[in-house]
């Protein structure tokens, strides 16, 4: 199903034998080409099908990175081009300034001529062209004003990708890489380089420079920021790492045409790997829009690559000062874990506050009124019905993928379609429930969003598909079995609800569940980085939609109980 190799299968191959395992080849390959000074690795799935004949080769997805040198590896050009390649895409470059530096220091900041960098542009753009092209650092007002020249020439002459610009001004450490004055460097990028870009990504320090040294005290002076900063002719800007919590990472991403600002929320990483993440979350959405994602989920990819990076890179000790993130977070260890039990680690908070939502312990207890719990099953009715269509979208997958005999068959039995008469025998019906809702519609908002998500995801891809229905599948369980478990003998006895107790905590059930998870954990480990992160941003967003389906029901009930017909 992909170019990339599982680390496991090394441990199969004879090494004496000449006519060893392709996958060993494609192990050795992957890891790291040295090309001109400059450490690059990429999947054998992006050239897979160069050896065919005629047009049957396959395209690269092509990013340009026109950016600084990091002599230590860790950020420009570099972490650019190792981005690239580790989400499936070709990284081209188009070096604008050398820097000496390393994890401790940046000692010295060398920016390049004009016409050297022009001529870098002009040679990649007219021999292979590029899908998108990611700005960095520039460093001086001349380089701003030599590429946008270049650019706009480019696409005069028919270029019609995404431009990404990162508007580096400052390293981590705080050493700035302007070289002359800021304000004409500032001027010259927000008039020349931000009409032209699909996203503008400064973190939060950046941005305040933009803004001539604008305080960011709350998120709503960041969103105020962030539209200022859309004025200047940008389609989206999300700015980074804003940092007004010190356990949750916060991003503020704004799109030209929509008026509310979208915040991306995360929990934050304890890590000192953190040179280079403003160059790769950059380059991940670069390399996500080469792919033809849309512009929301590019960026909450590129999110979701850099987390894996950063977590990644704490297995390992390179200098003595600021370490990068690890690039190569998809080589050997991240594919060779368990996709479920990683995943479910980061959404544990989410998790635990579904958990103490009161409506459960008025399951459990067995108090909640009978209006209540047959409202709960009139939204999981709703939801249900497009959530078992896209139950029936993954089954046509796997047939068509191959699936074994016994995984296509644990799918066909998930698919038949939800009975509205099926479903009120088997919980209304018994709990002895009036027919209150024969003859009213009405969908909550959560319970809205949530089927939206459903449709915008379920149907895309297999992998995609599992990860928008599986955290509806493992909630329940997990929810019913704490339920079951906090139960007293009293509780249990009389509690009208324990056949939706018992129904959802039966171990029959968690081994159909646990099937689920292995099914969705081998799909994981089949598929290279880019899918696999695009997994990962999707279970996340589905156990938010979990958390709010929740909440929703106490918020709505009271509403709804007005509007119910007498």
């Amino acid at each position: 199903m992909s170019g990339w190799c599982n680390l496991k299968e090394i441990k199969n191959v004879d090494i004496k034998n000449k006519d060893f395992s392709w996958s060993l080849a494609k192990i050795m390959v992957s890891f790291w080409i040295l090309l001109g000074g400059v450490t690059l690795w990429f999947p054998l799935s992006s050239w897979s099908s160069v050896a065919e004949e005629g047009d049957q080769r396959q395209s690269y997805r092509r990013v340009l990175s026109i950016a600084g040198s990091d002599s230590g590896g860790g950020a420009g050009v570099q972490a650019d081009l190792k981005t690239f390649a580790a989400l499936g895409c070709y990284g081209m470059s188009a070096i604008t300034m050398v820097t000496a530096q390393n994890t401790l220091e940046v000692s010295s900041v060398l920016p390049l001529n004009k016409d050297i960098i022009q001529s870098q542009i002009r040679s990649v753009m007219e021999d292979m062209g590029a899908n998108v092209i990611k700005i960095g650092a520039l460093g001086t007002s001349e380089n701003i004003e030599a590429v946008s020249e270049v650019l706009k020439e480019q696409r005069r002459k028919g270029f019609q990708g995404k431009i990404v610009l990162d508007p580096v001004l400052i390293t981590k450490r705080g050493a700035t890489l302007v070289t002359q004055n800021e304000a004409r460097f500032v001027d010259a990028m927000l008039s020349q380089l931000f009409p032209l870009a699909e996203i503008v990504t400064p973190n939060r320090h950046e941005a305040s420079k933009l803004l001539g040294d604008k305080n960011f005290r709350t998120r709503s002076e960041v969103e105020q920021g962030a539209f200022a900063l859309l004025a200047h002719g940008a389609n989206a800007v999300v700015i980074k790492a804003c940092g007004f919590d010190e356990e949750t990472s916060e991003d503020c991403l704004v799109i030209k045409g929509q008026p509310e600002p979208i915040w991306l929320l995360g929990r934050k990483i304890k890590t000192t790997h953190l040179h280079g993440t403003g160059c790769t979350f950059s380059a991940a959405i670069s390399a996500y829009l080469a792919q033809s994602y849309d512009l929301g989920s590019a960026v909450s990819n590129g999110r979701e690559f850099l987390s894996e990076a950063l977590k990644s890179a704490s297995f390992y000790k390179l200098g003595h000062g600021i370490d990068p993130v690890d690039h190569a977070c998809s080589v050997g260890r991240v594919s060779q874990k368990s996709f479920f039990k990683d995943i479910w680690d980061d959404v544990r908070v989410d998790f635990e506050d579904i958990l103490k939502n009161p409506f459960n312990g008025t399951i459990a207890s067995g108090s909640a009124s009978l209006e209540s719990f047959s409202f709960y099953l009139h939204q999981d009715y709703i939801f249900l019905a497009t959530r078992d269509k896209v139950y029936e979208a993954i089954y046509e997958k796997m047939v068509k993928e191959g699936f074994s005999e016994k995984d296509t068959e644990y799918m066909r039995k998930k698919i038949p379609p939800v009975k509205s008469a099926e479903y009120k025998r088997g919980f209304f019906g018994a709990y002895g429930s009036p027919p209150i809702w024969d003859n009213f519609e009405f969908e909550a908002d959560e319970t809205g969003d949530y089927i939206s998500f459903l449709r915008r995801e379920g149907w895309r891809s297999l992998e995609e598909g599992l990860a928008t229905v599986l955290p509806c599948a493992v909630v329940y369980q997990e929810v019913a079995e704490a339920i079951e478990k906090s139960q007293t003998p009293e509780d249990k006895e009389g509690n009208r609800y324990q056949l939706w107790i018992d129904k959802y905590s039966a171990p029959s059930r968690r081994k159909n569940i646990n099937e689920f998870i292995n099914l969705t954990d081998r799909v994981a480990s089949s598929i290279p980085l880019e899918r696999r992160v695009s997994m990962r941003r999707i279970f996340k967003e589905g156990m938010r939609h979990e958390l709010l389906f929740c909440q929703g029901i106490i918020r709505n009930f009271a509403e709804v109980l007005k509007r119910l017909p007498k």
